[in-house]
Protein backbone atom coordinates (compact mmCIF):
# COMPACT_ATOMS: atom_id res chain seq x y z
CA UNK A 1 0.00 0.00 0.00
CA UNK A 2 1.36 3.49 -1.25
CA UNK A 3 1.93 5.96 1.99
CA UNK A 4 0.10 9.17 2.07
CA UNK A 5 1.66 12.41 3.06
CA UNK A 6 -0.71 12.12 5.77
CA UNK A 7 0.78 9.01 6.68
CA UNK A 8 4.31 10.42 7.41
CA UNK A 9 2.84 13.40 9.32
CA UNK A 10 1.34 10.85 11.73
CA UNK A 11 4.09 8.77 11.92
CA UNK A 12 6.28 12.44 12.97
CA UNK A 13 3.44 13.27 15.89
CA UNK A 14 3.14 9.77 16.58
CA UNK A 15 6.85 9.72 17.13
CA UNK A 16 6.75 12.96 19.05
CA UNK A 17 4.02 11.54 21.55
CA UNK A 18 6.31 8.54 21.90
CA UNK A 19 9.00 10.53 23.38
CA UNK A 20 7.36 12.88 25.29
CA UNK A 21 6.13 9.95 27.34
CA UNK A 22 9.43 7.97 27.09
CA UNK A 23 10.97 10.91 28.75
CA UNK A 24 8.07 12.56 31.09
CA UNK A 25 9.40 12.99 34.72
CA UNK A 26 13.43 11.60 33.09
CA UNK A 27 16.04 13.88 34.10
CA UNK A 28 18.72 13.42 32.15
CA UNK A 29 20.90 11.34 34.72
CA UNK A 30 18.09 8.46 34.62
CA UNK A 31 17.85 9.11 30.76
CA UNK A 32 21.71 8.49 30.61
CA UNK A 33 21.06 5.26 32.36
CA UNK A 34 17.97 3.96 31.18
CA UNK A 35 18.99 1.87 28.08
CA UNK A 36 15.68 0.70 26.98
CA UNK A 37 14.33 4.56 26.94
CA UNK A 38 17.74 5.76 25.11
CA UNK A 39 17.18 3.18 22.35
CA UNK A 40 13.13 4.01 22.37
CA UNK A 41 13.86 7.63 22.14
CA UNK A 42 16.35 7.60 19.40
CA UNK A 43 14.46 4.91 17.41
CA UNK A 44 11.54 7.71 17.34
CA UNK A 45 14.24 10.22 16.08
CA UNK A 46 15.03 8.23 13.63
CA UNK A 47 11.25 7.65 12.10
CA UNK A 48 10.90 11.49 12.79
CA UNK A 49 14.15 12.03 10.53
CA UNK A 50 12.72 9.06 8.16
CA UNK A 51 9.22 10.67 7.80
CA UNK A 52 10.13 14.32 7.49
CA UNK A 53 12.14 13.19 4.33
CA UNK A 54 9.17 12.67 2.61
CA UNK A 55 7.44 16.04 3.45
CA UNK A 56 7.47 17.78 -0.03
CA UNK A 57 9.45 21.34 0.00
CA UNK A 58 6.63 23.11 -0.55
CA UNK A 59 5.08 22.33 2.61
CA UNK A 60 8.43 22.26 4.47
CA UNK A 61 8.99 26.14 3.00
CA UNK A 62 5.23 26.62 4.40
CA UNK A 63 6.81 26.13 7.85
CA UNK A 64 10.62 27.76 7.98
CA UNK A 65 10.26 27.63 11.81
CA UNK A 66 10.66 23.85 12.09
CA UNK A 67 14.31 23.15 11.30
CA UNK A 68 13.58 20.44 8.80
CA UNK A 69 17.81 19.67 7.47
CA UNK A 70 18.38 19.56 11.09
CA UNK A 71 15.74 16.86 11.75
CA UNK A 72 17.06 14.78 8.89
CA UNK A 73 20.67 15.45 10.47
CA UNK A 74 19.73 13.89 13.51
CA UNK A 75 18.42 10.50 12.36
CA UNK A 76 21.39 10.63 9.94
CA UNK A 77 23.71 11.12 13.04
CA UNK A 78 21.99 8.46 15.31
CA UNK A 79 21.19 5.56 12.63
CA UNK A 80 25.76 6.33 11.39
CA UNK A 81 27.14 7.30 14.08
CA UNK A 82 24.91 5.82 17.12
CA UNK A 83 28.40 4.70 19.05
CA UNK A 84 29.70 8.10 19.32
CA UNK A 85 26.12 9.64 19.89
CA UNK A 86 26.05 12.46 22.36
CA UNK A 87 22.85 12.17 24.77
CA UNK A 88 23.41 15.78 25.76
CA UNK A 89 22.42 16.32 22.13
CA UNK A 90 19.36 13.88 21.82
Amino acid sequence: MKRELKDYILDILNAINSVEMFTKGCDFNSFSRDEKTKFAVMYAIQIIGEASNKIPIDLQNKYPQIPWKNVRGMRNLIVHEYFGVNLLVI
